[in-house]
């Protein structure tokens, strides 16, 4: 009587260990597969794995059943790299150090590799893996025989904007293609406000998710707990949420952490005691009619794209819309490659000459200027002033910068009003209902330090400080400590 085989010790003895390898961040084990010029890798858990699997249990004459293949990822998921060899792994793009280039998957095997101000199309990579998803969609295929300035005038019919906000538009697109996740570098958020018909929408899930991050989730609902917004950040390359009306204050302070890139410490699984930590990092942009960013913490990490309506005259169907930008996309992601591999260029002798929270997009703006042959401190100013505006924006319909807005414009003309948080407190009710005020001085005091920035953006200056007493002084014009 024959020996009965175990098809899973069967498919283990038969696995080639070359078509594993070990993220060498997270220390995930993923199937390798290559695919032209680039390796792609897959979850053990994947439909490719199993795919791989079953062949090797068919050619064997054997079957597998689900928990069959459940004991094999098992097995797998316990390799080292005694076993198998570590990667490093990215999504969409990869920034290699050693000879200081940005290689780009395009999705279908095809690669463009930004170097030395130049674009090269299909450069075969070596050890480098990129994570391919069941939602990733291939990347237009770029059309490199172009003038790259081309592409301030093709994008004009379809972002409607003033062309300064296009300058800013265009840099933001080029950062996000010239710097992969692995530079660590931080991302302003991109905010595109704009009320119904002013083509948002199609700027955000055509223009920016079509060039970018090509998916089939277009955008996605802002989650309102840490994992599940954690699993938006490793699963994706851009982040997109649709017409958010409101952030509350913890989500804003996710977003901060993953435009600059932070961890969140949370309990691991099934303990009571351990810790674990969430990976934060990830560009993101977020759109709506109305102002959302009304943290100043948030509002310094943003670029601000304010769109007007569009008269009805000017309106096109979607449809026609899309079906000519699919033609000039091509073009246009060429001329975005060739920009951006010039602005890396750039970048290395950039000039600061107006500081901002997020100094790398500043200095990638002072590169673009030198490009574009434009006055120093020409985009830096005008972001500066964009950041500034949202800022000021945010805080518009509190109620307590209402009150303090009549409070300077009636009381504060010769000089700063000056008392205790108490009793500026009781004053404020004399301009708003005082339900609608904070609920005690030092509900007072804590919401000033955390609207600083942004009260200034408004025009409200304050000095907190304590003599014989506590004592805070208002005013319309920034005070001398």
């Amino acid at each position: 009587m024959a020996e009965k085989i175990n098809p899973v010790d069967a498919v283990l003895n038969a696995i080639n260990t070359e078509c594993f390898c070990i993220d060498k961040e997270t220390k995930e084990v993923l199937f390798k597969e290559k695919n032209k010029t680039i390796n792609y890798v897959y979850g053990l858990n994947s439909k490719k794995a199993e795919k791989y699997f079953r062949k090797i249990a068919k050619d064997r004459k054997l079957r597998l059943r689900k928990s069959n293949i459940d004991e094999i990822v098992a097995e797998i998921s316990t390799y080292d790299k005694d076993d198998i060899c570590e990667d490093l792994v990215s999504i969409r793009s990869f920034y290699s150090i050693n000879n200081d280039s940005v290689i780009i998957d395009l999705g279908d095997g095809n690669s463009v590799t930004l170097k030395d101000g130049n674009v090269e199309y299909n450069k075969d990579i070596d050890g480098v893996c990129f994570r391919s998803l069941d939602t990733m969609i291939s990347m237009a295929e770029p059309n490199l025989d172009c003038e790259f300035k081309t592409v301030f005038k093709v994008l004009k019919k379809y972002v409607n904007c003033t062309d300064k906000q296009l300058g800013l538009f265009v840099a933001y697109m080029t950062y996000i293609l010239a710097h992969p996740k692995q530079c660590k570098l931080a991302y302003p958020l991109l905010f595109i406000q704009a009320e119904q018909g002013s083509g948002k929408s199609f700027i955000t899930n055509n223009i920016l998710r079509g060039l970018l991050d090509p998916n089939v989730n277009s955008s996605l609902r802002l989650p309102k707990k840490e994992k599940d917004f954690a699993i938006h950040c490793n699963s994706t390359f851009l982040l997109q949420y649709d017409n958010l009306s409101k952030i509350r204050k913890d989500t804003s302070d996710l977003l901060c952490i993953a435009v600059t890139k932070g961890n969140v410490a949370t309990r691991a699984l099934y303990t009571d005691s351990g810790l674990s930590s969430l990976h934060l990092h990830a560009p993101i942009v977020i759109n709506g009619i109305h102002s959302s960013v009304q943290e100043s913490d948030l509002a310094s990490r943003c670029l601000w794209l304010q769109l007007p309506k569009l008269p009805s005259a000017a309106r096109r169907a979607e449809g026609e819309l899309l079906a000519e930008f699919e033609q000039d996309k091509p073009m246009i992601f060429g001329c975005l490659l060739k920009l951006a591999a010039i602005l890396r260029q750039a970048e290395k002798n950039a000039i600061v000459k107006y500081q901002s929270r997020m100094m790398d997009f500043v200095k990638w703006l002072s590169a673009m200027e030198s490009v574009l042959g434009q006055k120093e401190g020409t985009l830096q100013l005008m972001y500066q002033e964009n950041v500034k505006s949202l800022s000021a924006s945010g805080i518009k319909d509190d109620a307590l910068v209402i009150a303090l807005e009549k409070l300077i414009k009636a009381e504060c003309k010769v000089k700063p009003w000056s008392g205790t948080p108490s009793m500026l407190l009781r004053h404020l009710a004399d301009y708003e209902p005082s339900r609608y005020l904070p609920s005690g001085a030092s509900a007072l005091t804590r919401k000033l330090n955390a609207l600083e920035v942004s009260l200034e953006a408004a025009g409200i200056y304050f000095e907190l400080g304590k003599s014989t007493e506590r004592y805070v002084k208002i005013s319309g014009k920034p005070l001398k400590n």
